[in-house]
């Protein structure tokens, strides 16, 4: 999916007649969790999002190889990105991003909104799913031309315990693809799972103009270890 979520915005504002300009579209890693940030500007109006993609994926070619993504144990999503002095709020996982993984527990935040195709596509040893959004995620993704995939469809739901906002455990037991898990636990009532928080000490790579930089400690050091200021 080159380009993917880019050419479907940008395709919809289009057929709108809306200006669109892409400012800036940069691959970011926090804590081990590969995201692409993206900022767009339509009309009058600047909208920023990231999306969780698969630890391969360049800017240059998102379309992935279906090989195993190497995430594995307890992963955290975070909420929110801070980069260059705004707030990218996390809210999709990208195509293949977990596919084959050894993960074993996902903490999902608040603002995710959709997974795409095969996002956690043969993932045997994932037994926890944490989702903090009180709307369910859309699972049931459209692919061309007209064919739907579950992105759980790989899952057993029997060995998948699902915690999920006490207001909305109604929702999830209803909604399209998370209703086939039959494992659904309040997250207010949760008693020994084990949440990983991020580490204080915050390290990220961002790649941007083809280079790669670190953020250390909110400071920035390129490649060779020299600070950049």
């Amino acid at each position: 999916m080159k380009k993917s979520y880019l050419f479907i915005v940008a395709l919809f504002y289009c057929m709108m007649n809306v200006e669109l300009k892409a400012n800036e579209t940069v691959l970011y890693e926090s804590n081990g969790i590969h995201y692409v940030l993206v900022e767009m500007t339509f009309a009058d109006n600047t909208s920023r999002s990231g999306y969780v993609v698969h630890p391969e994926t360049t800017i240059e070619n998102e379309d992935v190889p279906t090989v195993p993504s190497s995430y594995t144990g307890a992963i955290v999503i975070e909420e929110t990105i801070r980069y260059e002095g705004n707030d990218f709020p996390v809210k999709f996982i990208n195509d293949s991003a977990f596919h084959q993984s050894t993960i074993t527990s996902i903490d999902l935040p608040a603002t995710i909104t959709t997974f795409s195709k095969g996002a956690f596509l043969n993932c045997q040893t994932l037994q926890t799913i944490i989702c903090r959004a009180t709307t369910p995620p859309a699972t049931n993704i459209r692919t061309i031309p007209w064919q739907y995939e579950n992105i759980f469809g790989s899952l057993d739901p029997d060995q998948v315990s699902v915690y999920v906002p006490e207001d909305a455990l109604q929702a999830y037991q209803a909604a399209g693809g998370w209703d086939t898990f039959t494992h659904f636990y309040a997250i207010e009532s949760m008693q020994g799972v084990e949440t990983v928080q991020p580490s204080t000490i915050r390290v990220q790579k961002l790649v941007r103009n083809g280079q790669l930089f670190i953020i250390r400690d909110n400071k920035t050091f390129n490649a060779l270890g020299a600070e950049v200021r």
